[in-house]
């Protein structure tokens, strides 16, 4: 049977007499169909919502943003996955995160690159999985760290090593970056401090076997002298002298272990802070204080070591002032940078003083000036062709 709506012609086939209508009855019947149409958009609302509240945390692998995140919101859940695979494969679709004043709910899904990631205006925090992926796949975000964490970083692991060898050249490692970031001052002595006592211990000893930079070992044999010993391993005399504690002679004997430290050997000198930092194969080996000249007296620029002089003589205003003349200012030793010289002999360097007192300072007339068993130690250290860096 079909179904009725007028009241009037239902009565007719029935052979009823219509009734009027009670206005009662039909403000109940729009009642009943309004909470019902009501509940039944409540069901389906809340079923919905359900589904769109339950989302993961963002993950590069696999990821799930709903289309009206906040973008900072969003990042701020983000957590990388423990397999640099998973970062790297082809991983579902992520909307991109739009700016608030720009964020459009119709915007479609798109893959979220890690250079979008990296280029986030606030950094992202990661609070989840610990990060696995190697240094050359990640962003430039992720790679930096400040330099009170590096400092942390260290102390940590430089009090927790009890005397473990590599978690103490670990801690060596973050002391050196943490004192090199630039954002730390030269006032932080105690981190200084610290950073040359492990250097004595992993590297400076001669019985260390330090990684960085790498150490060798040569046993004396017969006929061995330290002269053929540095050719052999392309390292100064005087730093087989400085690390294995030889005599200004350099006596050794048949069957002694020497360890040498092959290597790039850079002194970089800090215009600004007057210091300068001995690097062998990019490794700190020490800082010391320095003097300069005036404005710009002293020149910027990578120089190479032309020749070494013990005892020099100072050669000033056309003529030469002899090595122990009260006139001669130059110390004990003397590292004259190519490139530098004129033709009456005089040039810059880096030499020692007879000034200490101008150390640090800004009172030389263009050379490095150093105390005296400083620049004693950088010579013995510093090969012929050795690099100056001044910057």
């Amino acid at each position: 049977m079909g179904v009725f709506k007028d009241d009037r012609l239902v009565a007719k086939v029935l052979g009823n007499q219509p009734q009027p209508i009670n206005q009662n009855d039909r403000a109940k019947r729009y009642a009943l169909f309004g909470a019902a149409a009501l509940i039944v958009a409540l069901a389906a609302f809340a079923i919905y919502g359900q589904r769109s509240a339950v989302v993961p945390a963002i993950s590069v692998a696999n990821a799930v943003v709903p289309v009206n995140a906040k973008p900072m919101a969003a990042a701020a859940a983000l957590s990388i996955s423990d397999s640099p695979a998973a970062v790297f494969s082809a991983a579902p679709v992520v909307k991109k995160l739009l700016p608030p004043v720009i964020e459009d709910a119709r915007a479609e899904a798109t893959e979220l690159t890690l250079r979008e990631i990296s280029a986030l205006k606030k950094p992202v925090r990661l609070t989840e999985a610990p990060l696995n992926i190697p240094a050359n796949k990640l962003p430039t975000a992720f790679k930096s760290a400040a330099p009170a964490s590096l400092l942390d970083d260290a102390r940590q692991i430089d009090a927790a090593a009890n005397g473990d060898f590599a978690q103490l050249e670990k801690a060596r490692a973050l002391y050196q970056q943490a004192l090199e970031s630039g954002k730390l001052e030269n006032a932080d002595e105690r981190s200084l401090a610290r950073l040359n006592e492990l250097t004595v211990k992993l590297i400076l000893d001669p019985k260390a076997r330090c990684s960085e930079p790498k150490a060798l070992f040569h046993k004396v044999e017969s006929g061995d002298v330290v002269e053929k010993i540095a050719k052999k391993y392309k390292v100064n005399q005087g730093q087989i002298k400085r690390v294995n504690h030889l005599n200004e002679r350099l006596n050794v004997r048949l069957g002694q272990t020497l360890k040498l430290l092959p290597g790039d050997v850079v002194f970089k000198v800090d215009k600004e802070n007057l210091s300068g930092t001995l690097y062998i194969d990019n490794v700190f080996i020490r800082r010391y204080p320095v003097g300069i000249g005036p404005g710009n007296a002293t020149p910027k620029g990578s120089f190479s070591v032309e020749n070494k002089v013990m005892n020099p003589d100072w050669y000033y205003e056309g003529k030469k002032v002899p090595f122990g003349d009260p006139e001669n200012i130059l110390g004990t030793r003397w590292i004259g940078l190519a490139g530098t010289y004129g033709s009456n002999g005089a040039g810059l360097g880096v030499h020692g003083t007879a000034m200490p007192q101008s150390v640090p300072g800004r009172e030389s007339k263009g050379c490095v000036r150093m105390h005296n068993e400083d620049v004693e130690e950088l010579y013995d250290f510093m090969p012929q062709g050795g690099k100056v860096v001044i910057e």
